[in-house]
């Protein structure tokens, strides 16, 4: 009688952990791998919905998406290609300029914000 309750324990713990798949949020929310690069869902929405996007992909159509994802991929490429030639952006002055320059941009923005933006208090 004592076996048949370890079986039967047995029996049901198996067929509970039988029945469960595993898998992981990252698992799920891989939309494309590119060599050893993955491209996520949360990439994907951000370059969707949180950058600028030209005039002729700016809505929410399936070959506006379409185009996204393939900017995505070929940005991985283009990675993967510099990787494999060892190039090292820094080492041009071209691309140090366009850094120095977002910079600049950003802490102009940030000072357009503190100096003036957020001291205007509207009348409602």
């Amino acid at each position: 009688m004592f076996w048949i309750f370890h079986i039967g324990i047995f029996v049901i713990y198996f067929c509970l952990t039988s029945c469960t798949v595993e898998t992981t949020d990252s698992e799920l929310n891989v939309l494309a791998k590119v060599g050893s690069r993955t491209i996520t869902l949360q990439d994907f929405i951000r370059r969707a919905e949180y950058s600028i996007r030209p005039l002729y992909c700016r809505q929410e159509n399936y070959i506006h998406k379409k185009i996204i994802l393939n900017s995505l991929i070929a940005e991985k490429l283009f990675a993967l290609e510099a990787e494999k030639a060892k190039v090292d952006l820094l080492d041009y002055g071209f691309f140090q300029s366009f850094i120095r320059g977002r910079s600049e941009q950003a802490m102009r923005q940030l000072h357009y914000y503190e100096e003036f933006y957020k001291q205007v208090e509207l009348d409602s």
